[in-house]
């Protein structure tokens, strides 16, 4: 706001002055305080110092007055304001509670309406006025809901609209009503007593005339009253229902009028799904009334009553009322809340079993699909799609536990959805073949937990259905997917052997086999030992899943290969030789008989042998003594065989060694066949054969003496299939350390490795290790072993993995040629690294009393300290006596225009430069904190010359040996000694660290002399 303009007698105040002084004489005034009595300032006031302020001070004196003026205006003004609303509402007061019987409240304000709680007692309403009783529209209303017809009810209801004002003298101002509650809830009560009874009148066509406009007024009135009208008609079912049938045909009016009804159902709806009302009859009533079937649908769902109901409607019915709901969610016509009351219903529907057609299912399946997300994703909406394609069509149970699993993997579907598919999953198995249902059962995931329980109970009722009428062929390919795939589904192997114990017997091999399937995916030995017992029509000992294999090999499939010697030794001690014969013995003699014809030169013979063993001892003897003695014979003097895929252990061994006998090579993988018959032969027969084989062997590199070995305890511990590699190892690694581990041993174990490696071809040493245990991780091992004695360092992986396999067999000879061996090794690869202190802590590893991180802590640790050592020794050698101050070395020197470490000798510096330059490694974002972490733990120096020059972190123990970038794994180096490193190698550039410290005085000083003599020269 602006300040009005000075004129001539206006005033202004100031604070300094209680003196009122006219605004025209203010320089004056101004001249005659600051510069003395009559005498005027000769500056203008806008730029005096001394006056400027006094204009301030003034205009803000005079803003001041004005605001104090308005204040008090504005006070003055509210109180008058105040002091008439007073008054008016003194005179309202007082000519209110001039009305007798008139109880007269202050209003209160809207936000604490619902916070005062009334506790006086309920009085009735005062009475009306004669004039209002009396009215002729009143009187006229009377009469007509005394009469029997609804048109006469809806015409009077139509001039019922208005109000009754007071008489021009009454004191009384109040105007009335001509309906007042009372009369609405009676007008309201009656119509629907008349409506669609005997006595109603009303045409269609009347609605839209003076009845159509009373119903209007009765719904106005309805509206007007809506509290005490809801009172009346929302607490019985029986005074509600009439309502609504009344104006079930009345959708435009009822649609103007959508609130009060929606007020007046929802209390009363749990009420109505306990009454006795048809629940066709309530859907359709309370289709007319908007979102109250919603309502009235979300109700059943959350009371759980519509299971009890359900057979009062057609699924038909209740599928398109809901679908209707659906559609109208699914298209965002629906708000939010009305859209989760639809899917709560939808859920709750998915665990009843309606029946639909096949469309009205797939419809229901993609609806509850919906209903089961919070919120529709790219996943949902693919499944949804996928069910709406047809997939409930085809009815393949395979599909179908396809979308449960996928339903269940997204995580966002609850198991309504699949308990729905439970009941389609059920119809689809009844009407699939046998087989397709073992395929579809073979197909199941390996994590079938995640489906529902019911889920989970039908697929162990199909289980045992498919126990009981299946093939069991196909049982058993059904079981033996089970096992390869580590299935598991709780109970349904309990299922499987019930239905197979309850079932006649089958064929016995299928039924042997499924039992031991059964076995392995956690059935019992005791469920299964009947099983046993009935195949072999006798008392059964011993384990059961070991007799259930054997007797699954005795009755093997067609085309199966000959059961090996030890198998047949102990199904034949199983079965027995019994009379009468029974089905087992019958398969016996079959085994016996091909066991003989693998032998053809002495099949008879070998027959009538194995046939007296069983009558004479029944297993007491092994059956490899009886059948060794044959072998040799074949392999002797036996015709000639090929070699074929389905030839057994005595005919393969018999043409292996009848190979030896020729002087063939054996080769590595055919020593097992080889020897296999053999293990329970006679010490004569079995010693024979190892010499047979060891030979053959031999004649390919390997040492005999070490193959004799391997065989003789290959044949103890029963041949087992690929440990034959193992052994040889053990036995080189014995020789080794008997012979003497730097003599003939050495060249025993170099010879047992070379032929290994080139009998198994091991992968590439970058390639993953094999696990311990196995073949290849024996001759692993042993080839780490051989790499560390010719100088190559081992990493601690490979010792470690070594270790595992076979080298942790050896003994004290062995472990301290390898302690050696590896410690020479690492010292070859870290430039300082002493051997003492590398074996020490070797040792301490091996034995296990410290870890590799500890190891190399302490051997880095090491290593700085001795090259800080030698570093000390060359500069005292070099700089004796007044020299260098004390801690500081050379940088480097120059040799032939190149910057050189001043201690390296001329040759040494010759082969640097021959050398190829070294690639250098990029360098690390964190490079500056490495450095500084690397100064630290070498003093600040270079832990190689002792230089301080442009120092940089680099590993001391190297990334191939399994080195990280840790602290304590870091040295710093300059770079003239970093691109000797890298231009000579480790063992080079560790041969110049640890040379005598006189030697670099001799390098050091005739490089002096001689740039002293070129200078000298140069300058002349």
């Amino acid at each position: 706001r602006q300040v009005p303009p000075r004129g001539p007698g206006r005033m202004a105040a100031r604070p300094w002055s209680a003196t009122a002084v006219p605004v025209s004489s203010a320089p004056a005034a101004r001249a005659e305080l600051h510069h003395g009595p009559r005498v005027e300032c000769p500056v203008p006031s806008r730029l005096c110092v001394s006056c400027a302020p006094s204009s301030a001070a003034s205009s803000s004196a005079e803003r001041g007055v004005f605001a104090l003026a308005k204040g008090s205006l504005a006070a003055s003004a509210l109180a008058v304001g105040l002091r008439r609303l007073r008054r008016q509402r003194a005179r309202r007061l007082g000519r209110q509670s001039s009305i007798p019987g008139r109880v007269v409240q202050p209003p209160l304000p809207p936000y604490m309406r619902g916070l005062v709680i009334d506790v006086t007692e309920e009085k009735s309403p005062p009475e009306l006025p004669p004039a209002v009783r009396e009215h002729s529209a009143v009187l006229e209303l009377e009469a007509a809901l005394e009469a029997d017809s609804p048109r006469v009810l809806c015409e009077a209801l139509s001039t019922a609209g208005g109000w009754i004002f007071p008489a021009p003298g009454d004191l009384d101002r109040t105007k009335y009503p001509i309906m007042d509650a009372e009369l609405t809830i009676r007008a309201l009560k009656r119509f629907a007593q008349l409506r669609h009874s005997a006595s109603d009148d009303l045409r269609p066509v009347d609605f839209v005339g003076r009845c159509g406009a009373g119903l209007k007024v009765l719904l106005r009135k309805c509206r007007s009253f809506d509290s005490q009208v809801r009172k009346a008609v929302s607490s019985d079912p029986a005074e509600l229902l009439p309502v609504l049938r009344a104006f079930a045909d009345q959708r435009s009016l009822v649609a103007k009028y959508t609130l009060f009804f929606s007020h007046a159902i929802e209390p009363v709806l749990p009420k109505l799904l306990k009454s006795q009302e048809p629940l066709p009859g309530l859907l359709r009533l309370l289709e007319n009334y908007g979102t109250t079937q919603l309502s009235f649908l979300y109700e059943v769902a959350t009371q759980g009553g519509l299971s009890a109901r359900l057979h009062e409607i057609e699924p038909s019915e209740l599928f398109e009322t809901v679908q209707r709901w659906a559609h109208r969610a699914q298209a965002g016509k629906l708000p939010i809340i009305l859209s989760n009351q639809v899917r709560a219903f939808l859920r709750s529907l998915a665990c009843l079993r309606v029946k639909l057609t096949p469309q009205q299912r797939t419809d229901w399946l993609a609806s509850v699909v919906w209903a089961s997300v919070e919120e529709q994703t790219h996943e949902s909406a693919l499944l949804e799609e996928q069910v709406r394609a047809g997939l409930l069509e085809r009815n393949d149970p395979g599909e179908l536990l396809g979308l449960a699993r996928a339903l269940r993997s997204i995580g966002l579907v609850t198991d309504e959805v699949l308990l729905l598919l439970t009941g389609y999953l059920q119809d689809a198995f009844q009407a699939s073949s046998q087989s397709h249902i073992g395929k579809v059962l073979a197909e199941l995931s390996a994590h079938p937990c995640s489906l529902p329980q019911r889920m989970v109970n039908e697929l162990i009722e199909t289980c045992r259905d498919f126990g009981l009428r299946g093939a069991v062929e196909e049982l058993e390919d059904l079981l033996n997917t089970w096992v390869r795939r580590r299935f598991e589904l709780p109970g349904a192997a309990a299922a499987f052997a019930e239905s197979l114990l309850d079932r006649p017997l089958g064929p016995e091999g299928p039924s042997a086999r499924c039992g031991r399937q059964l076995l392995a995916l956690g059935e019992p030995d005791d469920r299964l030992r009947p099983l046993l017992e009935r195949l072999l029509d006798g008392p059964a000992i011993g384990s059961v899943g070991r007799g259930l294999e054997l007797l699954g090999e005795l009755w093997a499939p067609e085309g199966s290969p000959v059961p090996t010697l030890a198998t047949a030794n102990e199904i034949l001690r199983l079965v027995g030789p019994e009379a009468p014969p029974r089905a087992a013995d019958r398969a016996a003699e079959l085994l016996v008989q091909r066991l003989a014809a693998q032998l053809p030169g002495h099949e008879r013979e070998l027959s009538g042998a194995i046939g007296g063993w069983r009558e004479r001892s029944r297993g007491a003897q092994p059956l490899g003594e009886v059948v060794a003695p044959f072998v040799l014979l074949e392999a002797a003097k036996g015709p000639a065989q090929e070699d074929s895929a389905n030839e057994g252990d005595l005919s393969r061994s018999a043409r292996l060694l009848r190979q030896a006998l020729a002087g063939e090579a054996l080769r590595l993988d055919s020593v097992t066949p080889a020897l296999s018959p053999f293990v329970d032969a006679a010490e004569d027969e079995a010693e024979e054969v190892v010499v047979l084989v060891a030979r053959s062997c031999a004649e390919a590199g390997a040492p005999e003496g070490v193959l004799r070995r391997a065989c003789d305890t290959f044949l103890e511990v029963g041949c087992p299939p690929g440990g034959f590699v193992r052994r040889v190892v053990f036995a080189a690694l014995a020789a080794w350390e008997e012979e003497g581990v730097r003599g003939a041993g050495l060249d025993a174990l170099q010879a047992t490795g070379n032929w290994l490696v080139q009998e198994t071809e091991p992968p590439d040493p970058s390639a993953a290790p094999s696990p311990p245990g196995t073949a290849m991780a024996a001759v692993q091992a042993l080839m780490t072993l051989l790499l560390a004695l010719g100088g190559v360092a081992p990493d601690f992986s490979s010792l470690k993995r070594a270790q595992e396999a076979v080298l942790g067999r050896l003994g004290r000879a062995g472990v301290a040629a390898l302690s050696d061996a590896v410690a020479f090794a690492w010292c070859r690869a870290v430039p300082g690294l002493k051997p003492s202190l590398a074996v020490s802590h070797f040792d301490l590893w091996w034995n296990g009393q410290e870890d590799s991180r500890t190891v190399v802590e302490q051997l880095v640790t090491g290593t700085i300290v001795e090259l800080r050592w030698k570093t000390q020794l060359r500069v005292e050698a070099t700089f004796a006596g007044p020299g260098l101050a004390a801690g500081q070395t050379p940088a480097w020197r120059i040799e032939a225009g190149r910057k050189v470490p001043w201690f390296a000798p001329k040759e040494l510096c010759k082969a640097a430069f021959a050398a190829e330059t070294p690639i250098e490694e990029p360098r690390k974002r964190n490079q500056r904190d490495l450095t500084e972490k690397a100064k630290a733990a070498t003093e600040g120096r270079c832990m190689y010359c002792g230089s301080n020059h442009k120092l940089q972190a680099r590993l001391v123990w190297p990334k191939e040996l399994g080195g990280q970038v840790l602290q304590s794994n870091l040295g710093a180096a300059c770079p003239v000694c970093t691109d000797f490193f890298g231009r000579l190698g480790p063992e080079m550039w560790g041969e110049a660290l640890t040379a005598k410290s006189e030697l670099a005085a001799d390098v050091w000083w005739t490089a002096q002399k001689e740039a002293n003599t070129a200078q000298t020269n140069f300058l002349k």
